[in-house]
């Protein structure tokens, strides 16, 4: 069997699309939740978290050792280029390319 992989969504998805990228994969665990700091994410959801979508809100290296790709809502992250999580030697960070369409 498949294990899951622990997605969080910090960006403002509808629950019909959260609903529509569910149903992609049965392995998909994705919670969607309202963050403007990274103290608004619960500690248990960083740890378990895989894969991070989100603007701008990042956790630190140590709040979440699991995460493995974090993909920005923004094509532009300046704002985040010198996060500390960004120099996990086993992260992917990618950004967005121009319009993205839902």
């Amino acid at each position: 069997m498949n294990r899951s992989l622990e997605v969080i969504i910090l960006a403002p998805f509808s629950d019909e699309l959260v609903a529509k990228l569910s149903n992609v994969s049965p392995r998909l665990r994705i919670k969607a939740l309202r963050a403007s700091h990274s103290s608004d994410v619960p500690p248990d959801d960083w740890r378990e978290a895989e894969i991070l979508y989100t603007s701008q809100v990042l956790p630190s290296p140590e709040q979440s050792p699991n995460l493995r790709w974090i993909q920005f809502h923004w094509a532009g992250v300046d704002h985040a280029i010198d996060a500390p999580i960004l120099t996990k030697p086993d992260l992917v960070a990618t950004t967005m390319s121009g319009a993205a369409v839902p």
